[in-house]
């Protein structure tokens, strides 16, 4: 299937969040080839109110959706959080976040895309995964209140476990909607930390190794 992946990026042609964007840089990416079907340049006035902001951003998604294909919604950027990820979230767009150059992983975030893709009924799909999904070299993502929603008798331990447990990796970010419980009992066996970030509505958390001394848990502000 063919993917429309629209890159948040700066005035360096790297991923950015929306306070330094400059542009989106639509990528079209079919199997093993990409191309680059357009750009759509803005500016978010980071000093303006937040209603001023969030007007900004809702014209933009609107605009940006003109733009990629309807069932194909998907935003790169190096943070997306906040105001612009619940905006573009309840629109629709499946948001990855991802650090670097969009031509060195394109190719790399459509095959991913790919295997999450799942028909559910005739003419209708969705996009969602039961594991998490290696989004960068040892970097992973699941968004484990989506799969909740869709999957209502799966537990987050049943989600999250078995990764754990036997996937080497360098941090997982889990979008949820609160801390799992067993986080705290688990993650001094594990040898894990995470830290998390108030999304409105939501957490997101990210999981990684811990060396000596540290503790489980950390809160970002």
């Amino acid at each position: 299937m063919k993917h429309t992946i629209a890159a948040i990026l700066n005035d360096m042609g790297t991923t950015s969040d929306f306070s330094e964007g400059k542009q989106f840089k639509i990528f079209a990416v079919d199997g093993e080839d990409w191309s680059i079907a357009g750009s759509l340049q803005f500016s978010i006035e980071n000093q303006a109110s937040m209603g001023k902001v969030r007007r900004e951003l809702i014209d933009l998604e609107r605009t940006l959706s003109e733009i990629l294909d309807h069932d194909s919604k998907v935003i790169v950027g190096s943070d997306i959080s906040g105001l612009p990820y619940n905006i573009f979230d309840a629109a629709g767009y499946t948001i990855f976040e991802i650090e670097g150059e969009p031509e060195q992983f394109i190719l790399r975030l459509g095959a991913q895309l790919e295997t999450q893709l799942l028909k559910i009924d005739e003419g209708e799909t969705i996009i969602y995964t039961d594991r998490p999904i290696e989004i960068g070299e040892g970097k992973y993502h699941i968004d484990l209140k989506t799969l909740q929603v869709k999957k209502p008798g799966i537990t987050s331990k049943q989600a999250l476990m078995p990764f754990f447990s036997s996937i080497p990796f360098l941090s997982l970010e889990i979008i949820c909607a609160h801390i799992p419980p067993w986080f705290d009992r688990e993650f001094g066996r594990l040898n894990l930390k995470y830290r998390s970030k108030k999304l409105d509505g939501s957490l997101r958390v990210i999981v990684t190794h811990k060396v000596c001394g540290e503790d489980a848990v950390s809160c970002e502000s």
